[in-house]
């Protein structure tokens, strides 16, 4: 495993500590509101008619911001599973789901996406929600959702080109320092979105649909600001750069915003694939 790999923190959660936990609980969350995500993620639902399937699993579900939406959308019958393989996001994804009304909608269940405890054929709908960027094997994991989903149902494949995340700073050097400890720290698997449609072909499923976002942000920062303040503070801990060069860059970042100078941007893609 190479270092990025291995320093991938949502690779490593299962053996995170309490601030890391938290840090990605409230980054997790803040996407449920941020309105280009919640835009992405409800045009890629409606196109699935969900009010006519029998079950849904969201892979990798984190806090379940998915699985909520879901469970928002299907009929009472429909068997909705949240799977992680960290049993303290589940925990969270437990609370807000009873906050939100739908903890009698939602199973949350410990499992590996590489792995998935369930028959063959077994889901009409397996959605990966911002996973792929951070498990070793992709391909395993293509191949584990097509396993269980059925003849016309769709696996949903959402992700940020981590390798495309750019921000500006007038120290070009820091900044490159910087942009590599994110991505570092954020992304086993950078480059993986681009990966996918040779993935779908090996995994026996064929591209019915594709769409591609960017997500930037001039003048003032939100989604991106957030994102900085997020991970750039990992990447010092886990030493990938130092902390005083993280805490200037962030230090810039802020400034930038309040001074209407900031610009950062990404691209996101979700696939939605078919069997056979």
């Amino acid at each position: 495993m190479d270092e990025a790999r291995s320093s991938d923190i949502f690779l490593q959660i299962t053996r995170a500590d309490e601030e890391t936990i938290a840090r990605i609980v409230t980054r997790l969350e803040f996407r449920d509101t941020d309105p280009d995500f919640s835009r992405w993620r409800d045009r890629y639902l409606g196109s699935l008619d969900l009010g006519a399937v029998d079950s849904v699993l969201e892979v990798g579900a984190g806090t379940g911001v998915v699985a909520r939406a879901v469970a928002r959308r299907v009929s009472t019958s429909t068997r909705v599973i949240a799977e992680d393989p960290s049993a303290p996001l589940l925990v969270a994804g437990r609370d807000r789901a009873r906050e939100a009304g739908l903890d009698d909608r939602i199973e949350f269940v410990e499992g590996d996406v590489h792995a998935l405890d369930h028959p063959d054929r077994s889901f009409d709908v397996v959605i990966a929600h911002t996973v792929f960027s951070h498990i070793a094997d992709p391909g395993q994991a293509l191949r584990e959702m097509a396993r269980v989903t059925r003849p016309g149902g769709r696996v949903v494949v959402f992700d940020g080109d981590i390798a495309s995340w750019t921000f500006t700073h007038p120290d070009t050097g820091l900044n490159a320092s910087v942009h590599e400890a994110l991505l570092g720290t954020v992304a086993a698997n950078p480059h993986v979105m681009r990966d996918l449609p040779a993935l779908a072909d090996s995994s026996d499923l064929r591209i019915a649909g594709f769409d591609a976002h960017a997500l930037a942000e001039a003048g003032s920062g939100s989604y991106w600001l957030s994102t900085a303040d997020t991970y750039v503070p990992l990447a010092a801990r886990t030493g990938r750069i130092h902390a005083d060069d993280a805490d200037r860059w962030l230090e810039w970042q802020h400034r930038a915003s309040d001074s209407g100078t900031f610009f950062a941007v990404g691209n996101y893609y979700t696939y939605i694939l078919t069997p056979g």
